[in-house]
């Protein structure tokens, strides 16, 4: 990346004029232990380096980025489908861009770093030929660790319940 535009601390626009390498591996995996139960996999190595001597990142990446899935489906009464699911995503500590609502940018910080903290998510639905019904528990992590943060002065929401109908009226 040559000519780089970022926004500094202080949310005014500066150009990076020496050359940035972005370093980026992506690792992604399906283990189907039986026809009942998967494991999905995705893990993220990313690294920059700048080819100047500067004590910040113009580009703030966590080093890991890694989501894992698990999936559990059974037949329940041998007509409905039951499809269960646990979501974990995880990624390493990093300064994070802050945001400025104001105009709309996400500026470089130094103050707060954020991660090495999973996040969790689960779903549980059944299923019948048209109809499907069932419920996403997001933000699961919020009952474990206090104020996870998105970025720096945004804080991660409490726990969600949502409810999810879906009906086919038509074949």
């Amino acid at each position: 990346i040559n000519n780089f535009l970022y926004f500094n601390n202080l949310a005014s626009a500066v150009q990076f004029n020496n050359a940035i390498d972005y370093f980026h591996l992506f690792v992604k995996k399906e283990w189907v232990i039986t026809d009942r139960f998967k494991l999905f996999q995705n893990i993220h190595f990313q690294k920059v380096k700048y080819n100047a001597n500067i004590n910040f990142d113009i580009i703030p990446v966590p080093l890991i980025f890694s989501n894992q899935k698990i999936e559990y489906n059974f037949l329940l009464f041998k007509k409905i489908e039951f499809y269960s699911s646990i979501d974990i995503t995880f990624h390493s500590k990093y300064y994070a861009n802050s945001y400025m609502p104001l105009n709309g940018v996400f500026y470089n910080q130094d103050d707060l770093k954020i991660g090495g903290k999973p996040f969790l998510k689960g779903a549980f639905f059944m299923k019948k030929k048209n109809f499907n019904i069932g419920i996403l528990i997001e933000n699961i992590h919020s009952l474990f660790f206090d104020e996870m943060y998105i970025t720096p002065s945004y804080i991660h929401n409490d726990l969600i319940f949502r409810l999810y109908i879906d009906w086919k009226f038509l074949d």
